[in-house]
């Protein structure tokens, strides 16, 4: 947001708001608690912080070390957001593992957004 609104805010007053909004992002994401334990590889970490994550959902400490992970990808590929609209809808239940519900979501995309997930995937070590 902090680059769109620079040339291309919502509402043209909002504009002056783009450098807080960047300053914002990048204190968040230099706070230690926002970043990965030194010498933990991303998918090591989620790993072992899933069962957290899928109990509560507002863990924010843990949630921004995902999407800090993520927003890369999604910066490279921005068309890669079009992906989001096809992720699997309802519980499949506690059992249902990660990597079947990435796989799942894969395969409802249309053929030419499968590679972004699998990027997605790749990123949390899914064996696809």
């Amino acid at each position: 947001m902090a680059r769109s609104w620079r040339t291309a805010p919502p509402y043209p007053a909002w504009a002056g708001y783009a450098a807080a909004l960047n300053t914002y992002a990048e204190q968040r994401l230099a706070q230690p608690e926002h970043r990965l334990p030194a010498g933990t590889s991303f998918p090591e970490w989620f790993r072992e912080n899933q069962p957290a994550l899928r109990r509560s959902p507002v863990l924010r400490e843990r949630n921004a070390i995902v999407a800090s992970r993520l927003l890369p990808l999604f910066e490279a590929q921005p068309g890669g957001w079009e992906a989001v609209a096809f992720l699997p809808c309802g519980s499949r239940g506690a059992e249902a593992s990660f990597d079947a519900h990435l796989a799942e979501w894969r395969a409802q995309c249309p053929a030419p957004l499968r590679p972004f997930v699998t990027k997605l995937a790749a990123a949390f070590g899914a064996k696809q």
